[in-house]
């Protein structure tokens, strides 16, 4: 029986109500469960409860689950769950005792000086809701390769995949995970989150559990399928034992508790002295606290009165600035919002994409003031529920949220400001149109609109590597009906290719965008950059640049070598970067590389401390 498959051992049961049967399956999985029940919850006694209603749930539900389960994996996502539901009805009571015991556990499982044991006192408290951050099936992979240490060959087999496969999706699990530890502040590698899961994420359960969850299990099994499975004096001789079982467990479990508790009483007795001095030093703190409040609360009120007189007189102002307007301003083409009597906010539908697996509209964003002095267009590619601050203009700030689109009607219906307006697609140039028979929508927009679109519909998996040649100032009007991402990236393409623009891939992360005719010059070198050193922390953030002067892109990348840059004269370069994806740190030295070696500007090492600029002619190249 210890060599039998899981699901043999679940099915036997479910036919037969076998107490052997499921006393092996809760003797291979008890640890599992109690140890991710115990992370949950964070407390012995409900990691306990948790553990027990897991083993009775498989075996209520034993004869419904298919051959091709992989059990361990069930009963991860099951005990989760379970966990989930008694955190939630236990989360106030539980909140002071969970922060001591997750620390005493940490503390212990810590104890010794070795990288597994520090990574794991890292990751523990947030491992499991990193996990829920994955998918089911990646979670069953990697439940089965470290929770429970099978081999990659093993594993592969219970979930009916080759093993090539697996340690590919092995792969990409870990990264996943090791990418949500890095959101959380925890940077560790793939590997020491891999060996440290490995080493210290299942422990063992208390001694006698195993036999209490197995003659549960079985009883419940007994009253959901009733006495089919045996007999009425086996069932007598089932519930004498278990009442049996039952009192010798709990005098047991009352003796250890009461035991512990004596311990923690005189424990916390010792403690309480520096408690005391503690809670005083903070009760000191806090009347201070309050003391400073105060103070604020009157600086504050002073202050908003003063606000409210500046803007009396800014209104006052505006009406007589009015009185002099002798031009009166152009009506806008859609809903107006007017926030005061200063200033004047428009916005336009231009952009739209109707796809069956992604949907936005383009909103662009023009204020006018006094005078009819206008502000610098702003536009913002959104999706249902999505926000944009358009805080780029100086006393013109409105919020934009979309709240659903309808293209059958041609609404967008969205809040600004908090005032819900209603804007229809038709503009002058676009009111024929029938929106019905377009899913994708450019109208008035240029170059830079369709490499964000492009780069938006590839969920930005690649950074764009973007041709001063291939900036070119160009109206864009565009009208096609793709049906799917995949089609209109296909179709943003084949247009650039219309347009003499060619989209060249550069390794993993990033892609070169380069007027047709100076493809024969493009040299990717992306795929040669050095691979990082274990353990090197590769995140290196976001960058946004829109003709950044060379001097403030030097002053970066010299942070990036560890160099001085050396620089003899003015250098006329800006660069124009938005990474869409995090770029790791030699990833972002070579972007910075070809973009101004484009405009004929190299940087150059001197020494092991310096490096020098260097300009070349770069008419060659185009």
């Amino acid at each position: 029986m210890p060599d039998t498959p899981d699901m043999e051992l679940v099915q036997e049961f479910a036919r037969s109500g076998s107490e052997t049967a499921f006393g092996e399956i809760v003797r291979r999985h008890l640890n599992l469960v109690h140890s991710v029940a115990l992370r949950c919850t964070g407390h012995d006694g409900d990691a306990q409860d948790v553990t027990q209603a897991v083993f009775i749930l498989l075996a209520r539900k034993a004869g419904g689950l298919s051959a091709k389960t992989v059990l361990p994996g069930w009963l991860y996502e099951t005990t989760r769950y379970t966990a989930s539901r008694l955190h939630r009805t236990n989360i106030r009571r539980h909140a002071r005792e969970q922060e001591a015991y997750m620390q005493s556990t940490l503390n212990d499982g810590a104890s010794g000086n070795d990288a597994s044991a520090k990574a794991w006192a890292q990751l523990a408290p947030h491992l499991e809701a990193a996990m829920s951050g994955l998918t089911e099936s990646d979670r069953a992979l990697l439940v089965l390769r470290f929770y429970q240490n099978q081999t990659a060959a093993k594993a592969a087999a219970q979930l009916g995949i080759g093993e090539d496969a697996a340690h590919k999706r092995l792969a990409r699990a870990l990264e996943k995970l090791r990418t949500l530890f890095t959101q959380r502040g925890i940077t560790l590698s793939a590997a020491t989150i891999a060996a440290a899961v490995s080493a210290h994420s299942v422990s063992a359960a208390p001694a006698g559990m195993a036999a209490k969850i197995t003659s549960a299990g079985v009883v419940a099994a007994v009253l959901a399928h009733g006495t089919g499975w045996i007999s009425v004096a086996t069932l007598q001789k089932a519930a004498v034992g278990l009442l049996l079982a039952a009192a010798v467990g709990w005098l047991s479990y009352q003796t250890h508790e009461t035991i512990s508790l004596r311990d923690q009483i005189q424990t916390l007795k010792q403690g309480q002295a520096p408690l005391l001095v503690t809670i005083q030093q903070l009760q000191r703190e806090r009347d201070a606290a309050t003391s400073r409040a105060e103070s604020l609360k009157d600086d504050l009120v002073k202050i908003n009165i003063d606000n409210h007189e500046l803007i009396r007189l800014r209104g006052e102002v505006g009406v007589l600035r009015q009185t002099q307007l002798t031009q009166p301003v152009p009506a806008p083409q859609t809903a107006v919002v007017h926030y005061d009597v200063i200033t004047r906010h428009e916005t336009t539908v231009i952009g739209m994409v109707n796809l069956d697996d992604y949907k936005a509209v383009t909103l662009e964003f023009n204020d006018w003031f006094p005078g009819g002095r206008s502000s610098t267009r702003s536009r913002a590619f959104l999706h249902e529920g999505q926000s944009f601050d358009d805080d780029q203009v100086k006393d013109a700030y409105v919020k934009i949220e979309i709240i659903k689109i309808e293209f059958a009607k041609g609404l967008i219906h969205a809040r600004e400001n908090g005032a819900s307006v209603t804007y229809r697609f038709e503009t002058k140039q676009n009111s024929d149109a029938n929106l019905e028979a377009v899913t994708l929508r450019l109208h008035d927009s240029s170059l830079k609109g369709v490499f964000d679109l492009y780069s938006i519909l590839s969920d930005g998996s690649h950074t764009l590597l973007i041709h001063p040649d291939a900036r070119k100032k160009m109206p864009v009007d565009i009208a096609a009906n793709p049906q799917s991402k995949a089609e209109a990236i296909q179709f943003l393409v084949g247009w650039l290719n219309d347009q003499g623009i060619t989209i060249v891939p550069d390794g993993n992360d990033l892609e070169q965008i380069v007027p047709g005719a100076l493809v024969k010059n493009v040299h990717p070198g992306a795929t040669a950059l050095p691979a990082p050193k274990p353990g090197e922390d590769l995140q290196s953030g976001f960058i946004s640049f829109e003709n950044a002067d060379f001097e403030h892109v030097r002053d970066i990348y010299a942070a990036l070598i560890g160099r001085k840059i050396i620089q003899n004269g003015p250098v006329s370069a800006t660069i124009s970067l938005q990474t869409r994806n995090s770029l790791s740190r030699a990833e972002v030295i070579y972007a910075f590389d070809v973009l101004l070696g484009w405009q004929g500007v190299k940087i150059v090492p001197v020494d092991s401390k310096t490096s020098k600029v260097v300009r070349f002619n770069a008419t060659a190249q185009r």
